[in-house]
């Protein structure tokens, strides 16, 4: 029989074990929710969101495409943007 010694860890406890502690080492930092240039609130993920690059709109939501807010010069809700 393949039994363990006292002591010893089963390979799936112990695999576990080193992500659990890996965890607590590097622990995991969301990034910041982009917030409305006009009023300041958070955009929400779900919430329709207007982001700004390279000169140009752009009508997302964060759930749909999380690259563009991160990667965009400034956010608004779509209720705060009014084109200039």
């Amino acid at each position: 029989m393949w039994g363990l010694r006292e002591g010893q860890l089963g390979l799936t406890a112990y695999l576990q074990r080193l992500i659990v502690m890996d965890f607590y080492e590097h622990p995991i930092q969301a990034a910041p929710a982009p917030r409305c240039e006009l009023c300041g609130e958070v955009i929400g993920v779900y919430e329709p969101l207007i982001a700004i690059r390279d000169g140009q709109a752009r009508e997302t939501a964060r759930s749909a495409e999380p690259e563009v807010a991160d990667s965009a010069s400034s956010c608004y809700h779509r209720t705060c943007y009014a084109p200039r």
